[in-house]
């Protein structure tokens, strides 16, 4: 499980084509055309929210792994630093290792 801030892949279908669209930006243009998308203000709302969510998280994740290496006296010559990709194996740990925390408290309470 790797932190979910839309670096994965979302399915999309139009018109019965449908494949994995990348991360990114979609523009839909209507030329001459009837619209039929509309603006949806709750879920812009409700989106920028979990944007927010989901930037704090990674923050907590960020500072966990800080406070462990200093706990653990990384940086005082006792143990080597992290490289980027040891720290980004141990923040999916620690992510993976909360999520099932949290489902093992919701359904064992």
């Amino acid at each position: 499980m790797g932190v979910c801030a839309g670096d994965e892949g979302v399915p999309i279908q139009v018109d019965g084509e449908a494949w994995v669209q990348p991360p990114g930006m979609i523009r839909i243009i209507h030329k001459n055309r009837m619209q039929m998308l509309c603006r949806n203000r709750a879920l812009e709302s409700s989106l920028r929210a979990w944007e927010e969510k989901q930037l704090v998280h990674k923050q907590r994740l960020l500072n966990l792994a800080a406070a462990t290496a200093a706990a653990t006296g990384a940086g005082v010559g006792q143990h080597a630093p992290l490289s980027d990709e040891e720290l980004a194996i141990l923040l999916g740990f620690i992510e993976a290792s909360t999520t099932l925390v949290k489902y093992v408290c919701i359904f064992y309470p």
